[in-house]
């Protein structure tokens, strides 16, 4: 189902089921999204209105064009972005459910998310940071050859960080990035930007670094 006019008022909506909805209109509405299945896409900055996003059940999110979504994000249960645009989340993501990243674009992650607890599953993509907490408290695992690069200058993330076997973590883009967490298994680390790197963690990973 694609509703791509604009909805106002000042209830909300809920996608239930295995079907997709897609918002596709510039929204003003007050009372926020219940995700509690499927798939949900938007199309515009504003397509999620002005509430919350809120995730009771298993999901997945994308996008038909690059948008900037201000709307918090409260992940009581997993959410997978993907696709071929870019997300950026730049209101505050809470709450213990997991986030995944398989698209083909860039996940961006802007805010300070101190609240979100369930760790960032990274398998394909980019993903970019503009906080120092914008991976909340859990960790980064690293499940595919990916990117992370840093939004602003100078963030620092403190999150442990997973490199699953044969993969490959490239840290690209202009801004300094410091990974000041352990970074553990038995993938490598790349740095092919111009932006200074620094692993300031206590690691064991195995799969070296290429400059």
């Amino acid at each position: 189902l694609s509703l791509n006019g604009t909805i106002g008022g000042l209830g909300g909506l809920t996608q239930s089921g295995p079907a997709k909805l897609t918002l596709g209109g510039a929204n003003g509405f007050a009372g926020g999204v219940n995700l509690l299945g499927g798939g949900l896409g938007v199309g515009t900055n504003t397509s999620l209105g002005l509430g919350a996003l809120t995730v009771n059940g298993a999901a997945t999110l994308d996008a038909s064009a690059g948008v900037n979504l201000g709307n918090a994000v409260v992940l009581n249960a997993g959410l997978d972005v993907g696709g071929s645009n870019d997300i950026a989340l730049g209101g505050l993501v809470s709450g213990a459910g997991a986030l995944s990243f398989n698209g083909t674009g860039k996940l961006s992650l802007n805010a300070a998310n101190a609240g979100f607890s369930g760790g960032v599953t990274l398998g394909s993509g980019t993903l970019g940071v503009g906080n120092n907490l914008a991976l909340g408290t859990g960790g980064l695992a690293v499940t595919g050859n990916a990117s992370l690069m840093a939004n602003v200058p100078g963030v620092v993330l403190g999150n442990g960080v997973t490199l699953g076997s044969g993969t490959t973590l490239s840290l690209t883009g202009a801004n300094a990035l410091a990974l000041g967490g352990t970074i553990t298994g038995a993938g490598a680390l790349a740095v092919n930007g111009p932006g200074g790197v620094t692993l300031d963690g206590a690691s064991d990973f195995s799969g070296g670094v290429s400059l």
